[in-house]
């Protein structure tokens, strides 16, 4: 097995650290049966949040649930509507070095053909019950919208948007190197990783364990190209163009695309086409599209000091574009604000109408949000003026960089 970021993990006790012993699962206490019961009581055990952050929180749907190629061993969804496929391994067996990937792949591949009253009976005949146990497993959740969920749902498993985890107490380099191959099913849009759970025993602990989750890899995101034939072309009329090597352009992480789609539904498909576009120059400038909770971050890592900025959240739920948080990353950094309100001032003073307002949160802190008259400020209002825009993001990102390194020359 190849070397690991972390190593065997020490319990600190009375001033004396000692190590903790790993658990061997050739103990047949621990066998895959117990490893997916795990995994559905504690759905957090999974670390979603830095694979992809659009299927967290994992709330658990099934165990053992039919598909045409199989049993998935774990199933989870969460309050938008997004599944997770889990297969455990624990790694005795040597031949699951190569089936694995392909097990997990063919799972999604067989879903995504089903409608949502399929995945419904497969949910009852692993087990639940009811008319609707799919919705019902978000009965906890506050402010759930079934509508909205159901037809995400739906979404997601006719373009078998998925995420595929494997999961086991010991990743094997083979599959390290399967995972990386994603040829064989390239009209989906699912991203799959390893994740390995090593325990621990504390010993005299009263047989407490110690988990330790660890994303060993992720599939990179893969151009696709989708190829639409009409009747009466023939072959010879059919162009295929794919982005050039290296053009980043076409690669969008799943969280990414779906945030994208859920703003060409509350918008239209060409505003979030030419979001994506920006999103492209963007991070040919330097910037990383950060998505989360259902926004898009536009976050930028000072070289100098590792310092995180951001220069607006867009909410996709309407395309709404908010810089109340701009200000609170130059507080955050130890610098002084005006960057960041040059910067929203030459945002707003792109946009007829639009005005600033200046807000004193419950901790003291101002905040500046850009409006438009009575309204949020929104991608239609700036994609008419991206350059311009991009220009303003670049003139921050230019001033905050000097600020800072006059900050760490001590001049």
């Amino acid at each position: 097995m190849p070397a690991r970021q972390f190593c065997t993990p020490h319990m600190l006790s009375h001033g004396k650290a000692a190590m903790l012993q790993r658990i061997a699962f050739t103990d047949r206490t621990f066998n895959e049966s117990w490893f997916q019961q795990l995994l559905m009581d504690n759905p957090s055990l999974l670390p979603v949040d830095e694979i992809e952050p659009l299927f967290g929180p994992l709330v658990s749907l099934a165990r053992e649930m039919p598909t045409s190629a199989g049993p998935v061993d774990v199933v989870y969804i969460n309050a938008e509507g997004y599944l997770t496929l889990v297969e455990t391994k624990l790694w005795r067996n040597p031949g699951a070095r190569r089936e694995v990937v392909a097990q997990i792949i063919d799972y999604a591949t067989a879903i995504s053909k089903w409608s949502y009253e399929d995945l419904c009976n497969a949910v009852r005949r692993a087990g639940a019950t009811g008319d609707d146990p799919v919705a019902a497993a978000m009965a906890e959740e506050a402010d759930f919208d079934r509508a909205r969920f159901v037809d995400t749902v739906r979404r997601s498993l006719s373009r078998g948007r998925f995420l595929l985890l494997i999961v086991g107490d010991g990743i094997q380099e083979g599959v390290e190197h399967l995972a990386n191959t994603l040829a064989k099913s390239p009209h989906l849009g699912f991203s799959l990783a390893l994740v390995e759970l090593a325990m621990f025993s504390a010993g005299a602990s009263g047989g407490d364990v110690l988990i330790q989750p660890r994303t060993i890899t992720r599939t990179r995101e893969v151009v696709r190209a989708v190829v639409e034939l009409k009747v009466g072309v023939s072959p010879a009329d059919v162009t295929i163009t794919l982005p050039p090597t290296g053009d980043e352009g076409g690669r969008r992480k799943i969280t990414e695309e779906a945030l994208l789609d859920e703003i060409a539904q509350a918008t239209s498909k060409s505003l979030a086409d030419d979001f994506r576009e920006f999103l492209h120059e963007a991070e040919k400038a330097g910037i990383e599209p950060l998505c989360r909770d259902s926004s898009i971050s536009l976050l930028w890592r000072e070289p100098n000091t590792d310092k995180r900025f951001t220069f607006g959240f867009v909410r996709a739920n309407g395309a709404r574009v908010d810089t109340g948080f701009v200000r609170h990353y130059y507080r955050k950094s130890g610098l002084p604000e005006t960057a960041g309100r040059k910067y929203i001032t030459a945002v707003a003073n792109l946009i007829p109408g639009a005005r600033i307002d200046e807000m004193v949160g419950s901790k003291g802190f101002a905040s500046s949000k850009i409006l438009v008259g009575n309204r949020d400020l929104t991608l239609a209002d700036l994609l008419p003026r991206s350059a311009e825009w991009l220009t303003a993001i670049q003139t921050a990102m230019q001033e905050t960089e000097a600020a800072c390194e006059a900050k760490v020359s001590g001049a």
